[in-house]
């Protein structure tokens, strides 16, 4: 069971936040020895949602005609 204070949080981003709390607890166990920075807070399918293309940068813009006004 999970006690928040509703005035504050949604019911999403409570269970959100409960997440992030368990993917870092499970790193550290696994491994004790990461450096903070380097821990995560969001799990896998996360990460993909938030940044679809990775980390690659964004392809270049489209060139346009140009004006002759």
């Amino acid at each position: 069971m999970l006690e928040f204070a509703g005035d504050l949080y949604d019911d999403a981003t409570a269970e959100r936040m409960l997440d992030h709390l368990l993917v870092l607890l499970r790193h550290v166990v696994g491994d004790a020895g990461t450096r903070l920075g380097a821990l995560p807070l969001a799990g896998e399918t996360e990460r993909a949602r938030a940044s679809p293309r990775g980390n690659r940068p964004p392809p270049p813009p489209t060139p346009t005609a140009a004006c002759t006004n």
